[in-house]
């Protein structure tokens, strides 16, 4: 058997070719969050941070947004993260040892600024500043379904501030 070297491009190109891996494989990437200099609205089109890519995972696109918390007290009385449930509209406090979301607060970041987890995804923090997020590759590149920064003051259905 032969083993070939892929670069991570290489290998999505595989991926997209693949009909049956398109529903579950997903891309790992590491995100380290720096406070902005200004906030949405107030100058700045993006939070200020870095994303690493790390390698390929498994990302089933049917599954909800997921976070896991590998870390002690990431609520209210720790780190100050708050989330949005993947059922309802008000946010609850982080809760280990993992939940099903569709975005992520942290009291830190201020006002209108959320982490967006959609369906397909899986956030895992290991400590308070940065964390790895798996995300379906396919529903990201066809469907704009990706993780990432958002301005929830942007859209209704979102709180616009974190728990304090």
């Amino acid at each position: 058997m032969e083993h070939e070297h892929l670069s991570l491009d290489e290998l999505l190109k595989m991926i997209e070719s693949d009909r049956n891996a398109r529903d579950v494989v997903g891309v790992r990437v590491r995100v380290t969050y720096q406070r902005p200099e200004h906030k949405f609205g107030e100058g700045s089109s993006e939070l200020q941070g870095s994303i690493e890519p790390l390698g390929i995972c498994y990302a089933p696109v049917w599954r909800p947004g997921l976070v896991k918390w590998r870390f002690p007290n990431p609520g209210q009385g720790g780190a100050k993260y708050s989330v949005k449930p993947e059922t309802t509209s008000p946010l609850v406090w982080a809760t280990p040892p993992e939940q099903e979301i569709d975005g992520i607060y942290r009291s830190y970041w201020g006002s209108c600024v959320a982490y967006k987890v959609p369906n397909g995804s899986t956030a895992t923090f290991d400590n308070p500043d940065s964390w790895t997020v798996c995300y379906n590759w396919t529903a990201c590149q066809v469907f704009g379904k990706c993780p990432g920064w958002i301005d929830p003051c942007a859209h209704p259905d979102w709180p616009n501030d974190p728990l304090w």
